[in-house]
């Protein structure tokens, strides 16, 4: 009870502020907010930029990823959200698959403010003159001379919503191909740096509007790309290399598989049905490492080619029984085609193995081009029947195997001592007329047939093969079967006549691999076969490795040095 009395009289000897009081009491909070709210606001302001500079920091991490995935540059003419597939990719849409930033919260530093604070992207000078007419390019697609030497992106905004940059947002003509435009601009990103001199930051003038020296609200954050750019050379050297050594273990196949199956391949004929078929059994790489640069991915990668020098084009179908009677005229070569380029068709598709045959051009060009750059650092590929015409100017990416097949051509030789002998009959001197003389031009027999002309009898003295000079041939001197002479006789007037038939060892055969025999029909048979080949001479084989000959004498084959 007392506790409440003793309330009571407290609040009856309270009173109210005066307006003075009160006024005393404004005047002197506002006074306390004179120095407070600055520092409040300072702090405020400092942490919009630190955000701002943290920001810029995420999304230039956002599109370096982005590039080294896509192999994209983004295209400063162009809105940041959007994507022309023939002009490229707007910066905000390359880097929006690989940061938290997501619409407006990345495309602006204050979204929703009226005034203009759209984060802003620029390229280095020569970084996008070079990529001028690439922006929807991969960057692993440039040539090394494409490679600018100064290749940097500029991240630009402004951390206050009041103080708008004095420079163009991204889309049309934001930065032209030549930079008439920007080249001042893109100078003093390149050098402007965020120092307080006397208490100020200084901002270039084509950077700001108006708020010079107020450079502590605006970011500049630059991105260089030479790590980027180094990186895909490296590989794109890697992948010309390994394309080159594939080549060679490609055509070493290729030799080995001609030399044994006899079989030049045709390029007429699809790659995996032909030319990749035959090779295949003779090289550690499997068909689909054979017939693609890059087997695990084949979507949008050209196979490799095979072609033939137009000469070689008959020789195509296997070596025949009796050989090639010509070796090919003028050039001789293979040639396998390539391109180390995975992700773009650099090979032209229309002259592909089991499409339209080369024209004479387009061999021209395959024997006589050699990858080297022009002075200005281009490696010209210019036949578009090889490459399409995108590619012309991009060489470095063309790989060319020559391969002389002329080697693997060996000279056959083969000499038959055993005919054609001359037939010498001696008779009794009778006076009549010669015998007529038939050969049989596969000189296994020879019939003479003699007829006289009066009634007086003909004996056959002898007859026999003559051999030409410095021939060790047989000799038969009649029948076997009969003694010698053998007489023949002739009836009166004339009219009947006798024969003797002389019997002769068979002809030699030969023939070229499995084939069927092909006996000899002259004296001297000279024909060509492929290396390794295999040749039936009389029933018995021999692998021809180089140029060769072979004798027939006394019912043998004889192989004889020679020096073709």
């Amino acid at each position: 009870m007392r506790r409440f009395v003793n309330m009571q009289r407290l609040r009856r000897g309270a009173r109210a502020l005066t307006l003075v009081e009160v006024i005393g009491v404004l005047a002197i909070m506002a006074i306390i907010a004179s120095f407070v709210a600055p520092s409040l606001i300072r702090q405020v302001q400092t942490a919009t930029a630190a955000g701002e500079d943290a920001k810029l920091e995420d999304i230039a991490q956002a599109l370096t990823n982005a590039i080294r995935a896509t192999g994209l540059i983004p295209n400063p003419n162009l809105d940041p959200a959007t994507t022309n597939p023939a002009g490229g990719y707007g910066w905000a849409y390359l880097a929006s698959n690989y940061t938290r930033l997501a619409g407006s919260n990345l495309l602006s530093v204050f979204p929703g403010v009226t005034n203009d604070t759209r984060r802003r992207l620029y390229l280095s000078t020569n970084l996008a003159g070079t990529a001028a007419g690439l922006y929807a390019s991969s960057i692993s697609n440039w040539g090394p001379v494409f490679f600018p030497t100064n290749a940097k992106m500029y991240l630009v905004s402004a951390s206050r919503p009041d103080f708008p940059l004095a420079l163009p947002g991204n889309g049309p003509g934001a930065q032209t191909n030549d930079n008439g435009f920007a080249s001042n601009v893109v100078a003093s990103l390149e050098t402007w740096n965020k120092v307080v001199v006397d208490g100020t930051v200084a901002a270039p003038a084509n950077l700001v509007d108006g708020w010079t020296n107020k450079g502590e609200f605006l970011h500049v954050r630059t991105l260089d790309l030479a790590p980027i750019f180094s990186e895909v050379r490296a590989a794109q050297q890697k992948a010309i290399e390994q394309e080159d050594k594939n080549l060679e273990e490609i055509a070493r196949a290729l030799l080995a598989s001609i030399q044994a199956t006899g079989v030049i391949p045709d390029p007429g004929v699809t790659a995996s049905a032909g030319w990749v078929s035959q090779v295949s059994r003779y090289s550690s790489l499997g068909s689909l490492a054979i017939q693609y640069p890059f087997p695990a991915s084949l979507i949008g990668t050209s196979e490799r080619r095979f072609y033939l020098d137009a000469n070689l084009l008959l020789y195509t179908n296997g070596v025949p029984a009796a050989g090639w009677t010509n070796l090919p005229d003028g050039p001789a070569s293979a040639y396998l085609v390539s391109s180390s380029r995975e992700d773009s068709a650099v090979l032209e598709t229309s002259t592909a193995n089991g499409g339209t045959a080369l024209n004479p051009a387009a061999l021209s060009f395959l024997r006589t081009w050699q990858k080297a750059p022009s002075s200005g650092g281009i490696y010209a590929a210019t036949n578009t029947d090889i490459v399409t015409a995108a590619w012309t100017n991009r060489g470095e990416f063309l790989h060319v195997k020559s391969i002389d097949l002329r080697p693997l051509f060996c000279r056959v030789e083969l000499e038959d001592l055993r005919s054609p002998g001359s037939v010498l009959i001696t008779d009794n001197g009778s006076g009549y007329s010669s015998p007529i003389i038939t050969i049989n031009t596969n000189g296994v027999t020879v019939s003479i047939n003699c007829a006289g002309t009066n009634s007086t009898n003909m004996v056959l003295n002898s007859a026999s093969i003559v051999s030409p000079p410095g021939k060790n041939l047989w000799i038969n001197t009649g029948d076997t079967n009969q003694p010698q002479p053998i007489p023949i006789s002739i009836s009166a007037g004339g009219g009947s006549g006798g024969e003797i038939v002389l019997r002769f060892p068979d002809a030699p055969s030969f023939s070229v691999g499995t084939a069927l025999p092909t006996m000899m029909t002259n004296q001297t048979e000279i024909f060509y076969i492929l290396k390794g080949k295999q040749l039936n001479l009389s029933g018995n084989p021999a692998v021809i490795q180089q140029d060769s000959k072979f004798q027939f004498s006394n019912g043998a084959w004889n192989k004889k040095t020679s020096h073709f």
